[in-house]
């Protein structure tokens, strides 16, 4: 029987490296019976590789506000149906959407039912990954990504908003639910900390190989190590200033990019401290919600008698406090980078214009020569008929 491996995240956990991994090796993993299949669907604002996507698109609604079914359940029912084509030929096929983390609990009933029972009858067993990233820290990371994305509302605004409120954060009933519909053997479950990450250089795609019994050694590659990169604190703050201008919103990819270009150079260290959105002593009063939770988890799922499940500390990181020089130097540098990106890119468009105005001259060549040719040509032909050089002389 075929099996499927469902990655369903969590979020902020490093998905998107892991999808961009997966595709990039797909020779290998076929050698070894493993498909990461392309199922050819496409949604807006979804990724490419995000491949599992299709299981949850019904939880979304239109720009009216209207439950989308008809198309979505019809691609539920035509990606199963390609599961089995694929299954006749590889016995592990991954699938992947960190969507799902939050979908299938909120936003749809019976959702873990429903698939259980169609992958049985469609001749599956089902086994599903989870990454577990500490609470404080996904949900600043979820934060910046939701700045990324357009979001105008401060760090302390978003945790008291639905978007983090409705948020599954309660590992220990999210995996005890799970478990009472597919089986406590079926859930793969790991941490998003480097030092529990297997491999010998501690990387997410050493670890996510891990599952199958492969290692990087087996002829894996990583095309690009860094996937969906964060921000950091005076970037995020310029982001959501400019998120109240919609044509910021909505041209954000051209943004972001020049923004992570001077970030990533990092060419005044002062300016890139690590930092936390939570005031002091408000993170650790943030985590001890969760206490119960994660050691339940670390004790029934993860066989840890001491009861943790995470082992880094919570590091003594200086509050996020804007500096306004620091800001002015960071906005200047955006700014200066912008307008570079914007030059080279007319540099290309004068290059390109002074190429293809060259071509058209030589063009226009060829045609009078041409048109001289043809002129020629039909004066001959003029001239032999006025002479009669055209007819033929009979003897």
């Amino acid at each position: 029987m075929p099996t499927i491996y469902l990655h369903i995240g969590t979020p902020k956990t490093g998905t998107t490296a892991l999808q961009n991994f997966l595709p990039v090796n797909e020779e290998i993993l076929n050698k070894h019976g493993i498909c990461y299949p392309d199922l050819g669907f496409r949604y807006p604002g979804v990724g490419v590789h995000r491949n599992a996507h299709f299981l949850v698109t019904t939880c979304y609604k239109d720009e009216q506000g209207n439950r989308m079914f008809s198309k979505e359940q019809e691609d539920y029912k035509k990606g199963i149906e390609q599961l089995k084509e694929i299954g006749k030929k590889f016995s592990t096929i991954i699938l992947s959407d960190e969507g799902i983390w939050r979908q299938s609990i909120l936003d749809r009933n019976h959702f873990w039912e429903t698939l259980k029972k169609d992958l049985d009858e469609a001749g599956f067993d089902l086994k599903i990954i989870v990454y577990f990233r500490r609470q404080d820290l996904f949900v600043q990371s979820h934060w910046a990504q939701k700045i990324k994305e357009g979001a105008q509302y401060d760090f302390h605004q978003y945790l008291t908003l639905p978007v983090f409120l409705n948020y599954p954060l309660d590992y220990y009933s999210y995996m005890r639910h799970l478990a009472d519909i597919v089986g406590k053997d079926s859930l793969i479950l790991r941490v998003f900390e480097k030092q529990q990450f297997r491999g010998e250089n501690h990387t997410i795609q050493e670890d996510f190989l891990d599952i199958f019994g492969l290692k990087m050694e087996d002829g894996f590659v990583v095309e690009q190590a860094v996937y969906n990169t964060s921000f950091e604190g005076d970037y995020l703050e310029m982001k959501k200033i400019l998120n109240h201008l919609p044509e910021f919103k909505n041209n954000r990819n051209f943004l972001i990019s020049s923004m992570k270009k001077i970030q990533d150079q990092k060419l005044f260290e002062e300016n890139y401290k690590k930092v936390t959105f939570f005031e002091e002593g408000e993170q650790q009063q943030f985590m001890e919600r969760f206490d119960e939770s994660n050691s339940k988890l670390a004790r029934e799922f993860f066989g840890r008698e001491d009861g943790r499940l995470f082992y880094d500390d919570i590091k003594d990181y200086p509050v996020y406090k804007i500096d306004p020089e620091q800001l002015l130097v960071d906005t200047i540098l955006v700014y200066g980078q912008v307008i570079n990106s914007l030059n080279q890119k007319c540099e290309e468009c004068r290059h390109t214009i002074e190429y293809l105005s060259k071509e058209v001259e030589k063009q226009k060549k060829k045609m009078e020569e041409i048109e001289k040719t043809a002129l020629l040509f039909r004066i001959r032909r003029k001239w032999r008929h006025i002479t009669g050089q055209d007819k033929k002389i009979k003897v």
